[in-house]
């Protein structure tokens, strides 16, 4: 079973490599032959007249139902908003999945199942703890090296003065030796006041995309280059 599973999926990944391929070249044609179309219509059309009307009854221009067959043919789940009653609703979900080559029904559902409440407070539940505790742990990182922070409780980003009247582009230029880097408060001061304005010596750190356990070389990294 698991040599079948294996070969199967092999073989849905060939398919949809194909399939894509395909999408790919008959978007890059339609594109052409609309800016062709466009062309034609445009200073060629005045210049030769007849060259023009040749090429456009020959119908060159965007092959039709290129938008459908790309939202139809590559994968994923979009969902949208819309207050209105039951029946429109349905209406226009029928409407979109059949007559636009939209969204699939299926797609409709699982998106759904992904929003029900119950999933939803869960989610919520799960992010809020997850960051609050990357929040904590840094913050304490922080003020054991000497940074002040200014930090609210919510977001995944530190706000912290470096101390000893080190500056943020400083800051910056080591930590790109170590391929890291912060983001200098100055480019945040509206007034452009730079190094010398009250955001020189403050950075902003964002634990946002850093993995968990990516924690004690990122503070690690941070520590040597405020020595």
């Amino acid at each position: 079973m698991h040599k079948l599973m294996v070969r199967l999926a092999r073989a849905m990944a060939v398919i949809g490599g194909l399939v894509l391929s395909v999408l790919i070249v008959i978007t890059c044609i339609s594109v052409f032959g609309r800016a062709l179309n466009t062309v034609f219509h445009g200073w060629v059309g005045d210049v030769m007249t007849r060259v023009s009307k040749w090429f456009l009854d020959m119908g060159v221009g965007p092959i039709l139902g290129d938008f459908e067959l790309v939202e139809a043919g590559v994968p994923g789940m979009r969902t949208g908003w819309v207050i209105a009653s039951k029946e429109n609703i349905e209406l226009f979900r029928n409407f979109s999945s059949l007559a636009m080559g939209g969204v699939s029904r299926a797609s409709q559902i699982y998106v759904a199942k992904l929003l029900e409440i119950e999933r939803v407070a869960q989610a919520r539940k799960a992010i809020g703890a997850y960051f609050g505790e990357q929040r904590e742990r840094y913050a304490a990182a922080f003020e054991e090296m000497g940074l002040k922070l200014y930090t609210g409780e919510g977001g995944f980003y530190h706000w912290c003065r470096l101390p000893d009247g080190k500056t943020a582009d400083e800051f910056n230029a080591r930590l790109f030796k170590q391929n890291a880097a912060i983001l200098p408060g100055f480019l945040c001061d509206m007034n452009r006041r730079g190094n010398d304005g009250p955001h020189g010596k403050m950075f902003r750190f964002s634990f946002g995309a850093t993995p968990k356990e990516d924690f004690d070389e990122s503070i690690e990294i941070l520590k040597s280059c405020l020595v």
